[in-house]
């Protein structure tokens, strides 16, 4: 029962640190760009790419195949069908970067583009963080399943 307690925990503490640090970059730093200077910004780009790699890549790849394993090794308080559904959510989130997101990133490592930055933000927003949103409710829920587990009176 400690593996699975120990895996839940760092399932849950993943998925939040993963939505967080996903949502700022997105949010703070994307709409932003729009404000730097063409001449500056493929050096700043590329030291923001490289920063995000080393803050959110490594915690992100890691959240993937643990969000599959906890269908089979969760919590007994949570439901398999929230696991299943915050894996599906976070493996469209991986395709949706994989396939659009990183290919922006790359042309905007070269040069700064206006259009491509409203895209990715755009990506970023309806394809990321809304399905993020919905992950972190799923969270909350299974936060709810186990506090209820423990805290319920026994008969």
């Amino acid at each position: 029962m400690k593996l699975k307690q120990s895996l839940t925990v760092v399932y849950l503490l993943l998925n939040i640190y993963v939505f967080y640090v996903g949502t700022l970059q997105g949010l703070l730093n994307y709409q932003a760009w729009t404000l730097i200077g063409a001449t500056e910004f493929p050096q700043l780009h590329q030291d923001v790419s490289q920063r995000t790699l080393s803050l959110f890549l490594p915690f992100f790849l890691l959240s993937l195949p643990l969000n599959f394993v906890m269908i089979w090794l969760r919590h007994p308080a949570i439901s398999r069908g929230l696991v299943i559904l915050v894996a599906l959510l976070n493996l469209a989130i991986f395709i949706v970067t994989i396939t659009l997101v990183i290919p922006i990133q790359d042309q905007l490592d070269q040069h700064k583009s206006v259009a491509l930055i409203e895209q990715l933000v755009w990506y970023h927003f309806y394809l990321r963080t809304l399905p993020g949103l919905v992950v972190l409710v799923a969270i909350a829920a299974m936060l709810y399943q186990i506090i209820g587990k423990v805290t319920a009176p026994s008969v």
